[in-house]
């Protein structure tokens, strides 16, 4: 018994200096190419297809990408559900995909943000997008100030789970990349301002961008994300852009929101 305990012990050990060593390595990179993009390789146009049915047919893979939602997670308590995709979505062989997982909370029954519910979505979020090729995988949750700890451990882990090369993308409140520095050191490749159904927010936004002329955090300076409904001539110019739509995109509504970003991308 004692020795089964020893080499369990030891395994463990095992396990968290292979994180250990996997996030150094990741900081090491991440610091020596300081503001660079470590995404670049990207189409810098990216359209987000979220639950509905989507058909992509008509895209020229040296437009855009897609961005596939494949499945939300929610956390109730102790629990965790994990839904995939329901919707189809057609996307031509050449275009550049990769997918999203959307994590949501109860706010009645607030999630338990234990080890084990860390544990289990972790697991989830492999578990959705097993059997896929991707390059990259983004997360999308709007994580409250009590649940960002649990958020920052999770990347962690997801980081060091995650197969050799692969990146990691992460959608962000503005504010987030502003006067909130809170994900300045967070695990990803890039953490992707979400600009659109800001509220009474975009005036300010917009004001403190025309002030310091870039987002606070350096790891929100290679992306934005945006809708086709607003306009953001304000915005920093030479981002890779995701787009998001109201309605199932069309080739008619991607011609249009398209001629529109490359005015000022």
């Amino acid at each position: 018994m004692h020795l089964r305990l020893s080499n369990i012990g030891a395994w463990a050990a095992v396990a968290v200096m292979a994180t250990v060593l996997s996030l150094a390595a990741w900081a090491f990179a991440r610091s020596s190419t300081a503001d660079a993009d470590p995404l670049a390789d990207l189409p810098r146009v990216l359209l987000w297809a979220w639950e509905r049915p989507e058909d992509f047919s008509f895209l020229d893979p040296d437009d855009a990408g897609v961005v596939v939602l494949a499945g939300t997670i929610s956390l109730h308590g102790d629990r965790v559900e994990a839904r995939p995709r329901m919707q189809p979505v057609v996307i031509p062989a050449r275009v550049v995909a990769f997918p999203v997982i959307r994590i949501e909370t109860d706010r009645t029954d607030r999630p338990s943000l234990s080890a084990t519910q860390h544990r289990e979505v972790v697991d989830a979020i492999l578990a959705l997008v097993r059997g896929r090729k991707f390059r990259v995988l983004q997360i999308d949750f709007d994580a409250v100030v009590s649940e960002r700890g649990f958020y920052r451990e999770l990347l962690q882990d997801l980081r060091a789970r995650l197969p050799a090369g692969t990146g990691l993308s992460m959608t962000a409140l503005a504010s987030w990349c502003l006067g909130d520095p809170w994900i300045a050191d967070l695990p990803v490749d890039e953490a992707v301002p979400m600009l659109f159904e800001m509220g009474v927010d975009e005036g300010e936004v917009a004001e403190v961008l025309r002030r310091r002329g870039d987002f606070t955090a350096a790891v929100c300076r290679h992306s934005v994300g945006i809708s086709t409904k607003e306009a953001f001539e304000w915005l920093p110019r030479g981002r890779r852009i995701f787009l998001f739509d109201y309605q199932p995109w069309s080739e008619e509504s991607f011609a249009q929101a398209f001629a529109e970003v490359r005015k000022w991308r």
